[in-house]
This record gives structure tokens, C-alpha cells and sequence, in this order.
């Protein structure tokens, strides 16, 4: 599952949460329209997954980048595998998991 975050005024962590509050409030929107509603539904499961597992604060020490500034990473998350891949600028890297 790929979800995209914009860091451009925030950390990773804090782009994660807005994701997650946006993903909460689209899945009120799309309670009558199923298949997107379990597309918002599987994304928010994932992003959840690494809101609670994900080690934000080495992620950020570990690539600075990460902490504001860029337009867009990619968040690959494999959940069936405890895994999460971040990519940035076409660099992919492993987010370590708490």
C-alpha cells in the first residue's frame, strides 16, 4: 500500500497524522460509495499501522530530510511483512519499526 505525504511545512510524523485525520473525515464522505470506502478504509488501517510502529524521531535523525521542507514522500507500507520503505527523491530507505 503506497500513501503519499506532503512535507513541505512539517515533519514526516505530523504529515502522518494529517493524513490520517484526512483519511477519517473522507471515510465519513464516503460511507455511501463502498469501493471507496474500503480503499480509505485500507489506507487508514496502514497508516495507522505506522503511526504506531514506525520509529519517526530515528526516521528523522537518520535522513534530516524527512523533517520538512520537501514536496512529496512515499510511504510503502507492508504491513503483512512489519515492513515500511520511504521514498525520497527516488532514494527508498527502511523505516525502522519500534
Amino acid at each position: 500500500m503506497d500513501i503519499y505525504l506532503e512535507l513541505k511545512d512539517c515533519c514526516i510524523q505530523t504529515a502522518a497524522k494529517r493524513c490520517h485525520e484526512k483519511l477519517v473525515k473522507e471515510c465519513f464522505k464516503a460511507h455511501s460509495q463502498k469501493n471507496s470506502l474500503e480503499d480509505i478504509e485500507a489506507r487508514l488501517d496502514a497508516l495507522s499501522w505506522v503511526l504506531e510502529h514506525g520509529d519517526f524521531a530515528h526516521t528523522r535523525s537518520a535522513c534530516p530530510a524527512l523533517s520538512g521542507g520537501h514536496a512529496r514522500v512515499k510511504l510503502s507500507v507492508f504491513q503483512d511483512h512489519f515492513k515500511v520503505a520511504i521514498t525520497l527523491e527516488g532514494k527508498t530507505f527502511p523505516m525502522k519499526l519500534k
